[in-house]
């Protein structure tokens, strides 16, 4: 586990990403409605290198709720 901190917060149609970034390139993206809390830090499962990006988690939460 590692502590993962607030990198991003999207709201897009009603819905809402939290994005937490922690070492070594640990990504974490949290699903929920818009104005819902989003924590400003948490613990996350850690994964070094990953291949996952703030950028294409946000990509993909805007395209999945355009279908």
């Amino acid at each position: 586990m590692t502590t993962c901190r607030l990198a991003n917060k999207t709201v897009y149609k009603g819905k809402q990403i939290c994005v937490y970034k922690g070492a070594n390139k640990t990504i974490l993206g949290v699903y929920n409605m818009a104005g819902d809390f989003c924590s400003t830090a948490m613990d996350c499962r850690y994964e070094p290198n990953g291949t996952k990006t703030i950028a294409s988690l946000v990509k993909a939460f805007k395209e999945a709720e355009d279908k």
